[in-house]
């Protein structure tokens, strides 16, 4: 999953209800079930606050011409002052599902939202501690529930966190996975053994960050884990996605050493196989930053931001595709608005490529979400920006529905709240 501007990441778990040590790929995760120590509270209808922003909706196109979706449904979802959503996904019911980030119970939870196909809320809930909790992913698992990605700092530093629940969204396991320095949880996906690979950033003992790969069985065992990265400078995953091959492809940025006096971040993309081998690791686009990845038979597709030369026009989505052994097919940069970022990409139903992220029509705080269509070329098709009427509309997460549409998840902000949870349905284009 993807992500407006730069992000983190999370990781590891075990059977055990006591603290394990797992020696993979040479290192050590400590692996803690904390299902006892977790909190799940039930967001009652009474204390959420939902608002149909359909009659609110202005889209904008970008000048690119074609068949844009339109929009079905948009819905803010409001429990305290700062609720975001950062993953969406079609559920089996035809309804959604979402995770992000609450303070609904003071500290900051992972905020779990199902809806039913128009968006009317079914339950939410609030899921944490005493700590500070982060949702950056959820899917739906092949019994019906859920599994949800983040991080927590339960153990007094950031660990990876994964959360298993049933299909009404009662929690079944929970676990937490790192070490003694930081580790934090970007993106997850479902592998095709039925486990999960978690993606983010880890610590390094300098301070700096390294690109950190988790997999874990689907009773959260940890089978493997990998770093990539290079001392004394950061690096960091973003998104990841399943390949046709059964590896995974991984997204984000590396700080590359370009002579003895200057060093720059480039946008990152690696590729392992589903037993974590290296298949290749590459950088393009001087200044870029990748915050979302998807996989097809012919190669991979990232999207972000690139920061360019200019005072007026400061940061373009940037969009690259690599083939299955890692070499660059193209590199676009789309220049909108003043800043231009892209969070999200998925395949469409019609085999071309669908974006979701940010643009800014006006000033720096008062951005528009951003939706588009690309082609395996890199062409926009179309591209549109949808204004609800507040001060700040992001997508953060996009995904292909049913009926050949899309469903957008990120945030939405006004004058009173800082951030309201946002979920958008746009039609089949």
């Amino acid at each position: 999953m993807k992500k407006a501007f730069q992000a983190l990441s999370l990781a590891s778990l075990m059977l055990s209800i006591f603290p394990t040590m797992v020696s993979a790929s040479g290192e050590e995760i400590q692996t803690n079930d904390v299902t006892s120590e977790m909190k799940s509270t039930l967001l009652h209808n009474g204390k959420s606050k939902i608002k149909d922003l359909l009659q609110s909706e202005g889209s904008g196109d970008l000048g690119v011409v074609a068949n844009a979706s339109t929009v079905q449904y948009a819905n803010v979802f409001d429990y305290s002052d700062r609720d975001i959503a950062k993953s969406v996904k079609q559920t089996s019911d035809g309804g959604y599902v979402f995770v992000g980030e609450t303070k609904a119970l003071g500290n900051r939870d992972i905020l779990f939202v199902k809806t039913d196909a128009a968006l009317n809320l079914q339950w939410a809930y609030a899921l944490g501690g005493t700590s500070i909790e982060d949702g950056a992913e959820v899917r739906q698992t092949s019994d019906g529930g859920y599994i949800i990605a983040g991080t927590s700092n339960a153990s007094g530093t950031n660990d990876f966190y994964l959360i298993k629940t049933d299909a009404t969204g009662a929690v079944q396991w929970s676990k937490t996975y790192g070490g003694t320095l930081y580790e934090q949880a970007e993106a997850m996906e479902i592998g095709p053994d039925g486990g999960y690979i978690v993606v983010g950033q880890k610590s390094e003992a300098y301070g700096n960050y390294d690109s950190y790969m988790l997999k874990v069985d689907s009773s959260g065992n940890v089978q493997w884990t990998k770093t990539l990265g290079q001392t004394g400078k950061d690096d960091g995953f973003h998104a990841v996605s399943v390949t046709p091959d059964g590896g995974y492809v991984a997204a984000g940025h590396q700080v590359v050493q370009e002579s003895t006096s200057t060093s720059a971040g480039y946008g990152y993309i690696a590729k392992v196989t589903g037993t974590g081998a290296t298949v290749f690791s590459t950088t393009l686009g001087r200044t870029a930053y990748f915050s979302g990845v998807t996989a097809t038979s012919t190669g991979y597709y990232a999207v972000g931001n690139i920061s360019v030369n200019s005072t007026t026009n400061p940061i373009d989505m940037f969009a690259a595709k690599v083939s299955t052994t890692g070499t660059t097919n193209w590199t676009r940069s789309f220049n909108y608005t003043k800043a231009d970022d892209a969070a999200d990409i998925k395949v469409a139903a019609d085999g071309n490529l669908i974006i979701t992220g940010m643009t800014t029509p006006g000033n720096v705080g008062a951005e528009d979400m951003l939706v588009g269509k690309m082609n395996t070329s890199g062409t926009m098709l179309w591209a549109q920006t949808l204004d609800f009427g507040g001060t700040g509309e992001h997508g953060r997460s996009v995904a292909v529905t049913n009926d050949g549409g899309y469903v957008l998840a990120g945030s939405y902000s006004n004058a009173s709240e800082m951030y309201d949870a946002l979920l958008v349905k746009l039609s089949m284009d």
